[in-house]
């Protein structure tokens, strides 16, 4: 298996996963200025993706995340998890697309979770899937929620202060 960190200032990207092959993607950035990213993966028989994104978007950016996996071939497996902190104004928009024409043994599995730190930041999740096949495996989840009180209130009960609380869960969300 190769890892691949990928330049996520490029806005366009089109990968191709070949028979047999399997790949890990890695996006992380800290966003300060409005970016969108867009990535498309085609999978022939037999390919492994995995796309892990990681993004800390701060001020008042707006990151448009839109990631595309077509399971061109049979046996494919695919594996999509971004998590997003969006702070203070900043919005986060991510769009997982996973497209399964008649192909079949697809197993595909994607999830989106955005994690708003400040009253003002927002995010919105949307995970798609397009299946035309039958004898195939589909998992997705989305999450866009706040820091939970319960978690600071735990770590502050064990001596934490407020902000590296908030610290300690932020970076656990986004290690997971």
């Amino acid at each position: 298996m190769t890892k691949l960190s990928l330049d996520c200032t490029l806005h366009n990207r089109t990968l191709r996963i070949t028979r047999g092959e399997e790949q890990t993607l890695i996006l992380q950035d800290t966003i300060t200025k409005s970016r969108s990213i867009v990535l498309t993966i085609a999978l022939e028989e037999r390919a492994f993706v995995s796309v892990q994104g990681r993004f800390r978007v701060r001020g008042d950016a707006t990151l448009a995340l839109d990631i595309t996996v077509v399971h061109e071939g049979y046996m494919s497996v695919s594996r999509i998890d971004v998590r997003a902190v969006a702070y203070d104004t900043a919005r986060v928009v991510s769009i997982g697309r996973v497209v399964i024409p008649l192909t079949s043994g697809v197993d595909a599995a994607q999830y989106s979770r955005i994690l708003l730190v400040g009253d003002r930041a927002s995010g919105r999740a949307e995970p798609i899937i397009e299946v035309e096949a039958q004898d195939v495996v589909c998992k997705h989840g989305s999450a866009v929620a706040p820091i939970p009180s319960e978690e600071i209130i735990f770590l502050r009960s064990r001596g934490i202060s407020l902000v590296r609380a908030r610290e300690l869960f932020i970076d656990a969300f986004l290690v997971q």
